[in-house]
Order: structure tokens, then C-alpha cells, then sequence
């Protein structure tokens, strides 16, 4: 384009040089120029896949045979752990157990483990056999019903290499980039283990105050038993009182109506003692008259008897 443009301006200085001479010049045709191409637009190359991460990979198996051992003392009662939360997608909760150190059981507390996939954890056991216990230590149970008794804790995820570009050849990171990338990985970890301490500590606090909250409402029922107790007790007692001011009136009601019956009993037989007295002296009485009348009888009989007698020898 920058070539036809100074071509023309080149011709048009020409002709307008030429145009100031007396002697007409044969007219010059020019051809135009052509017509500029359409703009092509080219699609942008598409930006290189970000990096990609990935749970950490499984340890190294390391299949040993069971391991018991056998112990004469008990293990303790469970600790009863807060479970945190977890640092990632893809991990399995260990519950924590008690270990046998060789002398004395040690608590070994609860932690997040990558999982491994075909692989599951099994919890430790504890059987009693006897008068001895057999402890039988947790492992993974793999592929095959392998056994892998590995005991370490777990790394931070793990990061796989880049993947490879489009050209075939793996994206180099700078060590500014890789360690920028470490010191962020480090603030993460940080970040998690501060919201699993805070979570900690806030479960914690939570737990003391539900506990403070049932102590106090132990002592709330405590107090209401006693004072219900209490209440119950007085009523006990002035039920007793009540009864027994009942049965010393009703002792008092039995008396007076002892003695109203022994009065009326005596005023009966002191009115039939009387009724018979008079009776008997009346039934005297009556005798002494028949008697009185039977001497007069007696007397009269005689006295006529005499009387007769004397006529008797009067007559003689």
C-alpha cells in the first residue's frame, strides 16, 4: 500500500512539474490502484492449561504380617476427640486409639490421611482372651487383602508436574515461581491449621459451656428435688398432725360418749336398783299384810274355836 501511494504521488509531482513547461505533454493514464484486501482476523492461540493439583500420592506399601501383642492391663476408655475439619477433598478421619508403647498405653490422637484408593482403614482392636488382652494394630487393607501396617502421619498435598505444552515440551516454571508457589502452599497450610485450632478452640469453649450449662441445671434440679422434697416433707408432717388431731378428737368424741353411756347405764341401774327395791318393799309390804292377815285369821279362827268351846261345855 505504502509503495502505490508514493508510486502516485511520484506521477502526480511529475505532472504537475511538467504542467508548467509551454509544451502540452502527451496525456499519461495511470491505472488505479487496487482495491486494498479485506482484513484477515487470525483466532488467538488459546492460553496454556493451568497446572493442575492432585492429592498426594500413596506412601510406599510396606506389607508386614500382623503384629499382636498381647498385654495383661486394660486399655483405658476412649478419649472423646473434637473431629477437626478436614485440610482437602480426598481425605479419611483415623479415629484416635490407644497404643501400647511396651510399658503403658499412650493416646494417639485422631488425624486427616490421604486416601488411597483400593485401599480401606481398619481401626485397632482390642480382644480379651482369657485374663490377658490381645492388641491387634490398625492397618490399610489393600488389593488382595494385603495388609500394610504403616504408622507415619500425613505430608501436605503433593503437586505433580506441569502438563506438557502443545509442542510436546514441558512449561518451565521460574524458582521465583516455584517459590512464590511454596510460600503460598505454606500460607494455606497455616490458614487451615489456624481454622482447625479456632474450630478447635470454639468446640472447646462450646463443650465447657454446654457443660457449665447442664452443671447449672443439675444444681437447678437439685435445688427443686430438695425443695420439692421439702414441701413434700411438711405436707407429710401436717397430714400427720392432721391425723392426729383427728384421732384425739375422735379418742376425745369416744370418751365422752364412754362416759355418756356409763351415766345413762348408771342412772338405768340406779332406776332399776330403785324400781326394785320398791318392788321388794312393796312385795314386804304386801307379805307383811298377808302375814297380818293371816294372824288376824289365825286370831279370829282361835277366838271363835274358844268361843265354840265354851258354848260347847256350857251346853254340857
Amino acid at each position: 500500500m505504502k509503495r502505490v501511494a508514493k508510486l502516485l504521488f511520484a506521477l502526480l509531482m511529475g505532472g504537475f512539474a511538467l504542467s508548467s513547461c509551454f509544451v502540452r505533454p502527451a496525456p499519461v493514464y495511470v491505472q488505479s490502484a487496487p482495491p486494498p484486501p479485506a482484513p484477515v482476523y487470525v483466532q488467538p492461540a488459546p492460553p496454556p492449561p493451568e497446572p493442575t493439583y492432585q492429592a498426594a500420592p500413596p506412601p510406599p506399601v510396606q506389607y508386614e504380617v500382623e503384629p499382636q501383642v498381647v498385654i495383661e492391663v486394660a486399655p483405658p476408655p476412649p478419649t472423646v476427640e473434637v473431629r477437626s475439619r478436614p485440610p482437602g477433598p480426598g481425605y479419611v478421619w483415623c479415629e484416635g486409639y490407644w497404643d501400647w508403647t511396651g510399658s503403658q498405653w499412650y493416646w494417639i490422637r485422631g488425624y486427616w490421611a490421604p486416601n488411597r484408593p483400593g485401599y480401606v482403614y481398619v481401626h485397632p482392636r482390642y480382644v480379651h482372651e482369657g485374663n490377658r488382652w490381645v492388641y491387634h494394630r490398625s492397618y490399610w487393607n489393600g488389593p488382595g487383602n494385603h495388609r500394610d501396617y504403616n504408622y507415619a502421619q500425613p505430608e501436605r498435598p503433593w503437586r505433580p508436574a506441569p502438563p506438557p505444552s502443545a509442542g510436546g515440551m514441558n512449561r518451565g516454571v521460574s524458582p521465583a515461581a516455584e517459590r512464590a508457589e511454596r510460600e503460598k502452599a505454606e500460607k494455606a497450610e497455616k490458614a487451615r491449621a489456624a481454622e482447625a485450632e479456632k474450630a478447635e478452640k470454639a468446640d472447646k469453649a462450646k463443650n465447657e459451656k454446654a457443660e457449665r450449662a447442664r452443671a447449672a441445671e443439675a444444681e437447678k434440679a437439685e435445688k427443686a428435688e430438695k425443695a420439692k422434697n421439702e414441701k413434700a416433707e411438711k405436707a407429710r408432717a401436717a397430714e400427720a398432725e392432721k391425723a392426729e388431731k383427728a384421732k384425739a378428737a375422735e379418742r376425745e368424741k369416744a370418751e365422752k360418749a364412754e362416759k355418756a353411756k356409763n351415766e345413762k347405764a348408771e342412772k338405768t341401774a340406779a332406776a332399776e336398783r330403785e324400781k326394785a327395791e320398791k318392788a321388794k318393799a312393796a312385795e314386804a309390804e304386801k307379805a307383811a299384810k298377808a302375814e297380818k292377815a293371816k294372824a288376824a285369821e289365825a286370831e279370829k279362827n282361835a277366838k271363835a274355836k274358844n268361843e265354840k268351846a265354851k258354848k260347847t261345855g256350857k251346853d254340857k
